[in-house]
């Protein structure tokens, strides 16, 4: 899953010295914050952060108003890089649009 999410974002070629020699490659050529929903999403981060070690994690927590029915933010931490960086959203309960706008939209 991690890697059709990813396929798409830029990259920049660089140079690496290895054991054996100089080696052409590539790496991200911008950051990425992985925003875990608490708690669902905590369960995706160790993946992701395994393929591409150099992601910075945010946290967020949400609930459901039992009384108007919409999302409510109760806790919310993010990397001082946020606005520049590619954002990834981790909720495997996501139920639709509505949803993921109103928690991407306050930031």
């Amino acid at each position: 899953m991690a890697y059709e999410i990813t396929r798409d974002l830029p990259v920049k070629n660089i140079t690496i010295e290895t054991p054996l020699g100089k080696c052409n490659t590539q790496e991200l050529a911008m950051e990425i914050v992985l925003v875990p929903v608490l708690r669902a999403g905590l369960g995706m981060v160790d993946g992701i952060s395994n393929l591409i070690p150099t992601v910075r994690i945010g946290h967020i927590g949400m609930y459901r108003d039992h009384i108007t029915l919409r999302p409510m933010t109760y806790y919310s931490k993010f990397p001082d890089n946020l606005p520049d960086a590619v954002v990834i959203l981790l909720d495997p309960m996501l139920g639709n649009r509505r949803q993921l706008h109103c928690r991407l939209s306050r930031y």
